[in-house]
């Protein structure tokens, strides 16, 4: 019971985190994940159901209560056997009952770690496609502003045809250039509803309802040493726990098989009814007995305890190997994550180098273009070029605070 309390007072603490969050959209779409997915809520109700086997399994067996009578009763010269009525109670060896017990609490342990795990994956199914949703949504603001700055040289380029110092050659590229960033804009809107549906999915609601975006996420660095994050993750990640609880339970389990490998004891006693007895015109009263039983089960077949022992010391061997190879894949994630950072610093830096040039570079043009309208081509260029650029720094933020997630995945329990 002092678990479950325990529990009570963790999930109670989880929820006024959650308040707290609340002024923190991103958050506050993983805290509402958490609260509502029903996957999620599935685990913890198993868990809390598997808790109801402890109770269960720290009980005696039902006692027994037996009663017979005689067709053909015993009958003896003073007395004659009416009928008996008897109670058995069976005790096993000790410590049974309390083994049983701690072994349904380790199962459940188990179940709980793993809950836990899938609250971590959960929080970053919401942060990948947050994330994802974000850098599209910024993608079409990006896209628009230089559709804006395209259909402001359209207009230029009208403006010198008209005055006859252009050609018509002149409107016809921007007007193609204005066609393609346009639909390129139309792919963008409709793929806003892959990861708008698949948040939703996850905060289980329906798949159309629209999240608002304030946030601006800025370039975030990384202070982690893989050594310490895989100490850390060695000791306290809950996919690591489970198996240990599940060796734990392993071992209960084997201790359990010697046990009942042990004799069980029944105590019991008959209550045998005497009738009277008419014989040659005298009555005789028989007198009532007691009688105390006690009986004893053998576990004469040992073959099954001897292979439930081996089982068991496989299936620890087998949590081991997994242990070790669940390491492996958190090593490589987290390499992964780092190397995924490193690339977003090395383009975020490439990026704004590039933009200070290309801007300056583009004022120029912009001022020199209604006397030189050869600059004309080369300002769309630099105009989609500065496009690809922006675009390329959104991703790189963007890949910075998916690694970020990769790593809390890993270490924020």
């Amino acid at each position: 019971m002092k678990f479950v309390k325990v529990v009570g007072l963790a999930f109670l603490m989880f929820n006024v985190l959650g308040v707290k969050l609340a002024a923190q959209p991103l958050d506050s779409l993983v805290q509402i994940a958490l609260r509502n997915n029903p996957q999620l809520k599935a685990r913890y109700t198993s868990y809390q159901s598997q808790l109801e086997r402890a109770p269960q399994q720290n009980q005696l067996p039902d006692p027994r209560l037996d009663f017979s009578t005689q067709l053909f009763p015993l009958r003896m010269r003073t007395w004659e056997q009416a009928a008996i009525i008897g109670g058995m109670q069976e005790f096993p060896w000790p410590g049974t009952l309390t083994t049983r017990s701690s072994l349904a609490i380790s199962e459940a342990r188990v179940s709980y770690e793993q809950a836990k795990a899938e609250a971590l994956n959960l929080a970053y199914e919401v942060r990948m496609a947050w994330l994802e949703y974000y850098e599209t949504l910024n993608s079409i603001k990006i896209l628009e502003e230089t559709l804006t700055l395209s259909r402001s040289a359209e207009r230029l380029a009208m403006a010198r045809v008209e005055s006859g110092r252009g050609s018509a050659t002149e409107v016809l590229k921007v007007q193609l250039k204005l066609r393609q960033q346009a639909q390129q804009l139309s792919l963008l809107k409709n793929r806003t509803r892959f990861p708008l549906s698949r948040l939703n999915q996850l905060l289980n609601r329906p798949a159309d309802t629209p999240v608002q975006i304030n946030e601006t996420l800025n370039f975030v660095e990384l202070p982690y040493q893989v050594d310490s994050l895989l100490a850390q993750i060695r000791r306290d990640h809950p996919a690591l726990s489970s198996l240990r609880y599940a060796k734990e339970a392993s071992r209960q389990s084997e201790a359990l098989s010697k046990l009942e490998g042990k004799p069980d004891i029944g105590l019991g006693l008959d209550y045998v009814i005497m009738s009277k007895v008419v014989e040659h015109g005298l009555t005789s009263d028989g007198i009532d007995m007691l009688m105390p039983r006690i009986g004893l089960r053998l576990p004469l077949y040992r073959n099954k305890y001897a292979a439930k022992s081996r089982e068991e010391q496989l299936r620890r061997e087998s949590l081991d190997l997994e242990a070790q190879a669940l390491v492996n894949d958190f090593s490589a994630i987290l390499g992964q994550a780092l190397a995924l950072q490193e690339e977003a610093r090395l383009n975020h830096a490439f990026v704004a180098e590039q933009l200070q040039t290309l801007d300056a570079l583009i004022n120029m043009q912009e001022g020199n273009f209604s006397t030189n309208a050869d600059l004309y081509e080369t300002l769309l260029e630099n105009y989609q070029l500065r496009l690809e650029y922006q675009l390329m720094d959104l991703a790189a933020i963007v890949k910075t605070h998916q690694a970020k997630a990769q790593v809390e995945k890993l270490i924020r329990f």
